[in-house]
C-alpha cells in the first residue's frame, strides 16, 4: 500500500512539529464544532426548518474545512489533493454524522443509544478507509475495507457514544444536564471536551496513517 510522505525534511523539528500538530488541531476543532453545532440544532428547532438548513451548511462547510487541514497535515506543502475529492469525503462525513445522530435521537434506552454506537463505528470506518485512500493520492477508492483504520473508528465511536451519552442521555446514567459537578462543569461541557479531545486523537492516528 503506497504511503504519503510529502513533508521536506526540514532541520528544525520544533518548527514542523509544531506547525503539524497546529493544523490537525484546527481540524479537530472545525470537526467537533461543526457535529455539535449541527446537534444542538437537532434538538432545538424542528427538522425541516431554515434553522436546520443553516446547520448542515455549517456541519457540511466545517467539515471539508477539516479535510482541508487534515490534508495539509498528511501531505504537506509540496502536494495537494484535488479539491472535489475532499469537498466528497466532508460531504460522506457529514451525512454519516447526520444520519447515526438522527437514528440515536429516535431510539430510546441504553440498547438504543449502544446499536447507534455499532452504527458510527460502521460509518467511520467506512469514512476513514475512504480517507486514507484520498489522502495518498490513490486512485481506487475504498475497494475494500482497511482494517487498519478499525481501532481509531472505535476510539472515535465510543468517544461519539459517551459525548452523546452525557449530552442527550444522563438520566440513563443518573446525571442532570445541568447539574454542576466537580470543579463545576457541567454534562454538556464534560461531554464536548470529551469529543473535542477524542476527535483530536482520531486526526492524529488518520493522518499518520496515511502518511506511513
Amino acid at each position: 500500500m503506497q504511503r504519503t510522505e510529502q513533508w521536506p525534511r526540514s532541520t528544525n523539528a520544533g518548527l514542523f512539529a509544531t506547525v503539524w500538530i497546529t493544523l490537525v488541531l484546527i481540524a479537530a476543532l472545525l470537526q467537533t464544532g461543526a457535529v455539535v453545532v449541527w446537534w444542538s440544532v437537532l434538538v432545538t428547532a424542528p427538522l425541516a426548518s431554515m434553522t436546520t438548513a443553516v446547520a448542515t451548511l455549517v456541519l457540511v462547510g466545517g467539515l471539508i474545512a477539516h479535510q482541508l487541514f487534515t490534508e495539509m497535515a498528511a501531505t504537506g506543502p509540496g502536494r495537494t489533493v484535488p479539491l472535489e475529492r475532499l469537498a466528497t469525503l466532508g460531504l460522506i462525513e457529514a451525512a454519516g454524522w447526520m444520519t447515526w445522530l438522527l437514528v440515536a435521537d429516535a431510539l430510546d434506552g441504553l440498547r438504543g443509544l449502544f446499536l447507534a454506537g455499532i452504527g458510527l463505528l460502521a460509518l467511520l470506518v467506512v469514512k476513514h478507509s475512504i480517507e486514507g485512500d484520498v489522502l495518498r493520492g490513490e486512485h481506487r477508492i475504498a475497494e475494500e475495507i482497511d482494517q487498519g483504520t478499525v481501532p481509531y473508528s472505535l476510539v472515535a465511536a465510543v468517544g461519539g457514544t459517551l459525548w452523546l451519552s452525557l449530552v442527550a442521555r444522563g438520566d440513563l446514567l443518573g446525571l442532570d444536564r445541568s447539574a454542576v459537578g466537580l470543579g463545576g462543569i457541567t454534562p454538556l461541557v464534560a461531554g464536548t471536551a470529551v469529543l473535542g479531545t477524542v476527535l483530536f486523537a482520531t486526526r492524529i492516528a488518520a493522518v499518520l496513517y496515511a502518511r506511513y
